[in-house]
């Protein structure tokens, strides 16, 4: 008797509970006196309802990915510095040990190139004193391999 009444309650409140989870990038609950509404950021899908008196987007979220790009173990070992960070003027490039095929590029966060070069010394200073102030990305290349990239300020 005591499995059959468990069984019983088991099937009566089992039956429409359903629930969502997932990882969202951010959300929050909004109320007004007419009504109160939670809602997330980063679905995938949604359907629209509206009528006279307003209008929502009820949707499916899903959770976002980060990948990691691989790191090229012949560089883990490379010293390179970048100083000082900020900079209003000019950049310091110290080398461990020279590679012939070594440059930098100099990115805005548009991603356009501003600038490349050489790096022909183990010791360089990258001029930044034409750029306006702002944050820049510095990728530094041995031939067509990335070695490192900095993200810089400039004062």
């Amino acid at each position: 008797m005591r499995i059959l009444s468990l069984l019983c309650l088991k099937l009566l409140c089992g039956w429409g509970l359903y629930a969502q989870v997932g990882t969202v990038a951010g959300g929050g609950d909004g109320s007004s006196s007419s009504g109160s509404i939670a809602f997330s950021l980063g679905q995938i899908d949604y359907a629209a309802a509206a009528n006279g008196s307003g209008a929502i987007n009820a949707g499916l979220q899903q959770p976002y990915e980060i990948f990691v790009s691989a790191v090229d173990e012949d560089y883990l070992q490379f010293q390179l510095e970048l100083f000082p960070n900020p900079s209003s003027d000019f950049l310091n490039l110290s080398i461990g040990e020279m590679l012939p095929n070594l440059h930098y590029q100099l990115y805005d966060l548009n991603g356009r190139m501003l600038s490349a070069a050489k790096i022909t010394e183990t010791q360089s200073q990258i001029d930044l004193q034409a750029l306006p102030s702002a944050s820049y990305f510095i990728h530094i290349l041995d031939a067509d391999k990335s070695v490192k990239t900095f993200k810089i300020v400039k004062k």
